[in-house]
């Protein structure tokens, strides 16, 4: 009796135990409904199974307000409304003032080289006279050491430094002219086309402001053999060296200064005359000064004018050897200084950085003004019979106008393609060629 009365009393107390957990549960779920889970149930229905079906239910969640301006979602059965256009995109952004002045800084670098006239004139001439009555009967165009002044700057030459190596080609049409009358197996009347091949390199130093220029000249035929007057010309050149400062640069211009030396390196102009022969010696160092400017307006329009004044520090000696006279020093044979005025004006019509083989096409037109600055000098030889000579510049003060037009094509980022012709734009004494070809390879670095 005792023990089935402890042993009532001892359920009653687990079931009020139970009874207690379940309410509190209960309580729990109805404060805090998201807090009832599939893991909650199945622990409540593992812990008392008897009580799972009788714990209250959560109340369902109310949905979120819709955001402001937000469409109701459509009803059953109705159709969505289209979707609304995407806005349009902004527009592009102004370049930063960096890039607008990087992009003139390239256009400023890429700009072309002037192609220059390759001013070509003989510095002297044989010229014939009859004696005693000393009228003139003719002359022969001499081709003396260098032929032509290779040192000047206007020649492929550019107002920014550059690491570069190139090769010149210059075709002169009738550059040389002999018309001599009277002589005695018959007058001679020719003129010699000259071929010059140029070899050169730059390089750069003191932060891309200094360069150092170095140019090899070598001549195709320049010689004349007949009965009673010939002459040749050295087929290599004076040395060149031409030294640049860059003076300023901003995003669309630049400016230098610098100094060309022409050097006596080639040997002297052997000539030939009746029984006489001629020699003229090549000893003038040539010291030519220049400045020069650089514009580009735009990304396709470019600018560039060169100042140049050439100077010749000593004068050539000239001797003879006739075979009835011997030997004689007939003195020295100063040349003129000359001016030199170039201007240069280009438009891109075609430029594409990213291209795989033609990333520019330019057209350049320029112009080429050459001035003597002083009289010409003469030289006074004699031989036996009829005739005397002298060396000189029958016309004095030249006064040259040449136009040049011609291509610029960019290859790559490194290697150019220039082709040009040269026309003069004046006659007789001031004309020094008949046309001009110019073949220019180069490849900066």
């Amino acid at each position: 009796m005792q023990r089935a009365t402890l042993l009532g009393i001892a359920l009653l107390v687990v079931g009020g135990l139970v009874l207690a957990g379940a309410e509190a549960q209960g309580r729990e779920l109805l404060v805090n409904p998201a807090s009832f889970t599939a893991e909650t149930a199945s622990e409540d229905a593992d812990s008392s199974g008897l009580f799972a079906a009788a714990a209250p239910q959560p109340k369902p969640v109310p949905p979120a307000p819709a955001a402001k301006g937000a469409k109701p979602a459509p009803k059953a059965g109705e159709k969505p409304p289209a979707p609304e256009a995407p806005p349009p995109p902004p527009p592009p952004a102004a370049p930063r003032p960096q890039l607008l002045a990087s992009l003139a800084a390239d256009r400023l670098a890429v700009a072309p080289n002037m192609f220059g006239d390759s001013y070509f004139s003989p510095n002297a001439s044989l010229l014939v006279f009859s004696r005693p009555a000393g009228v003139f009967l003719g002359s022969a165009e001499l081709p003396l050491a260098s032929t032509d002044r290779v040192a000047k700057f206007a020649e492929n030459g550019n107002t920014l430094p550059h690491d570069r190596v190139f090769f010149l080609y210059n075709h002169f049409a009738n550059a040389l002219n002999v018309d001599v009358e009277a002589l005695p197996a018959g007058p001679v009347h020719q003129s010699l086309d000259i071929d010059r091949f140029t070899l050169g390199f730059e390089k750069t130093f003191l932060d891309e402001r200094w360069s150092v220029e170095l140019r090899v000249p070598l001549f195709g035929n320049s010689e004349l053999n007949g009965p009673d007057l010939g002459f040749e010309g050295d087929r290599a050149g004076n040395l060149a060296v031409i030294v640049k400062r860059l003076l300023f640069r901003t995003e669309t211009s630049a400016g230098c200064v610098g100094l060309a030396i022409d050097t006596p390196t080639a040997d002297g102009f052997q000539a030939r005359f009746l029984s006489t022969d001629l020699t003229v010696h090549n000893d003038a160092v040539h010291l030519m000064p220049y400045v020069g400017l650089l514009n580009t307006p735009s990304e396709r329009l470019f600018f560039q004018a060169f100042l140049q004044v050439d100077v010749p520090t000593v004068g050539e000696r000239v001797d003879s050897n006739d075979f009835f006279l011997g030997p004689n020093a007939l003195g020295k044979y100063n040349e003129q200084t000359l001016l030199y005025a170039d201007l240069q004006a280009g438009y891109w019509l075609y430029r594409n950085r990213g291209a795989p083989w033609l990333t520019g096409l330019a057209g350049v037109a320029e112009l080429h003004y050459t001035a003597a600055l002083q009289d010409a000098d003469l030289v006074q030889g004699f031989i036996p019979g009829p005739y005397s000579y002298q060396v000189g510049n029958p016309s004095n003060r030249v006064d040259m106008l040449n136009m040049t037009v011609g291509l610029h094509a960019e290859l790559s980022r490194h290697t150019l393609c220039r082709v040009a012709g040269v026309v003069p734009l004046r006659t007789g004494d001031n004309r020094a060629f008949d046309g001009e070809l110019q073949v220019q390879l180069e490849r900066r670095f």
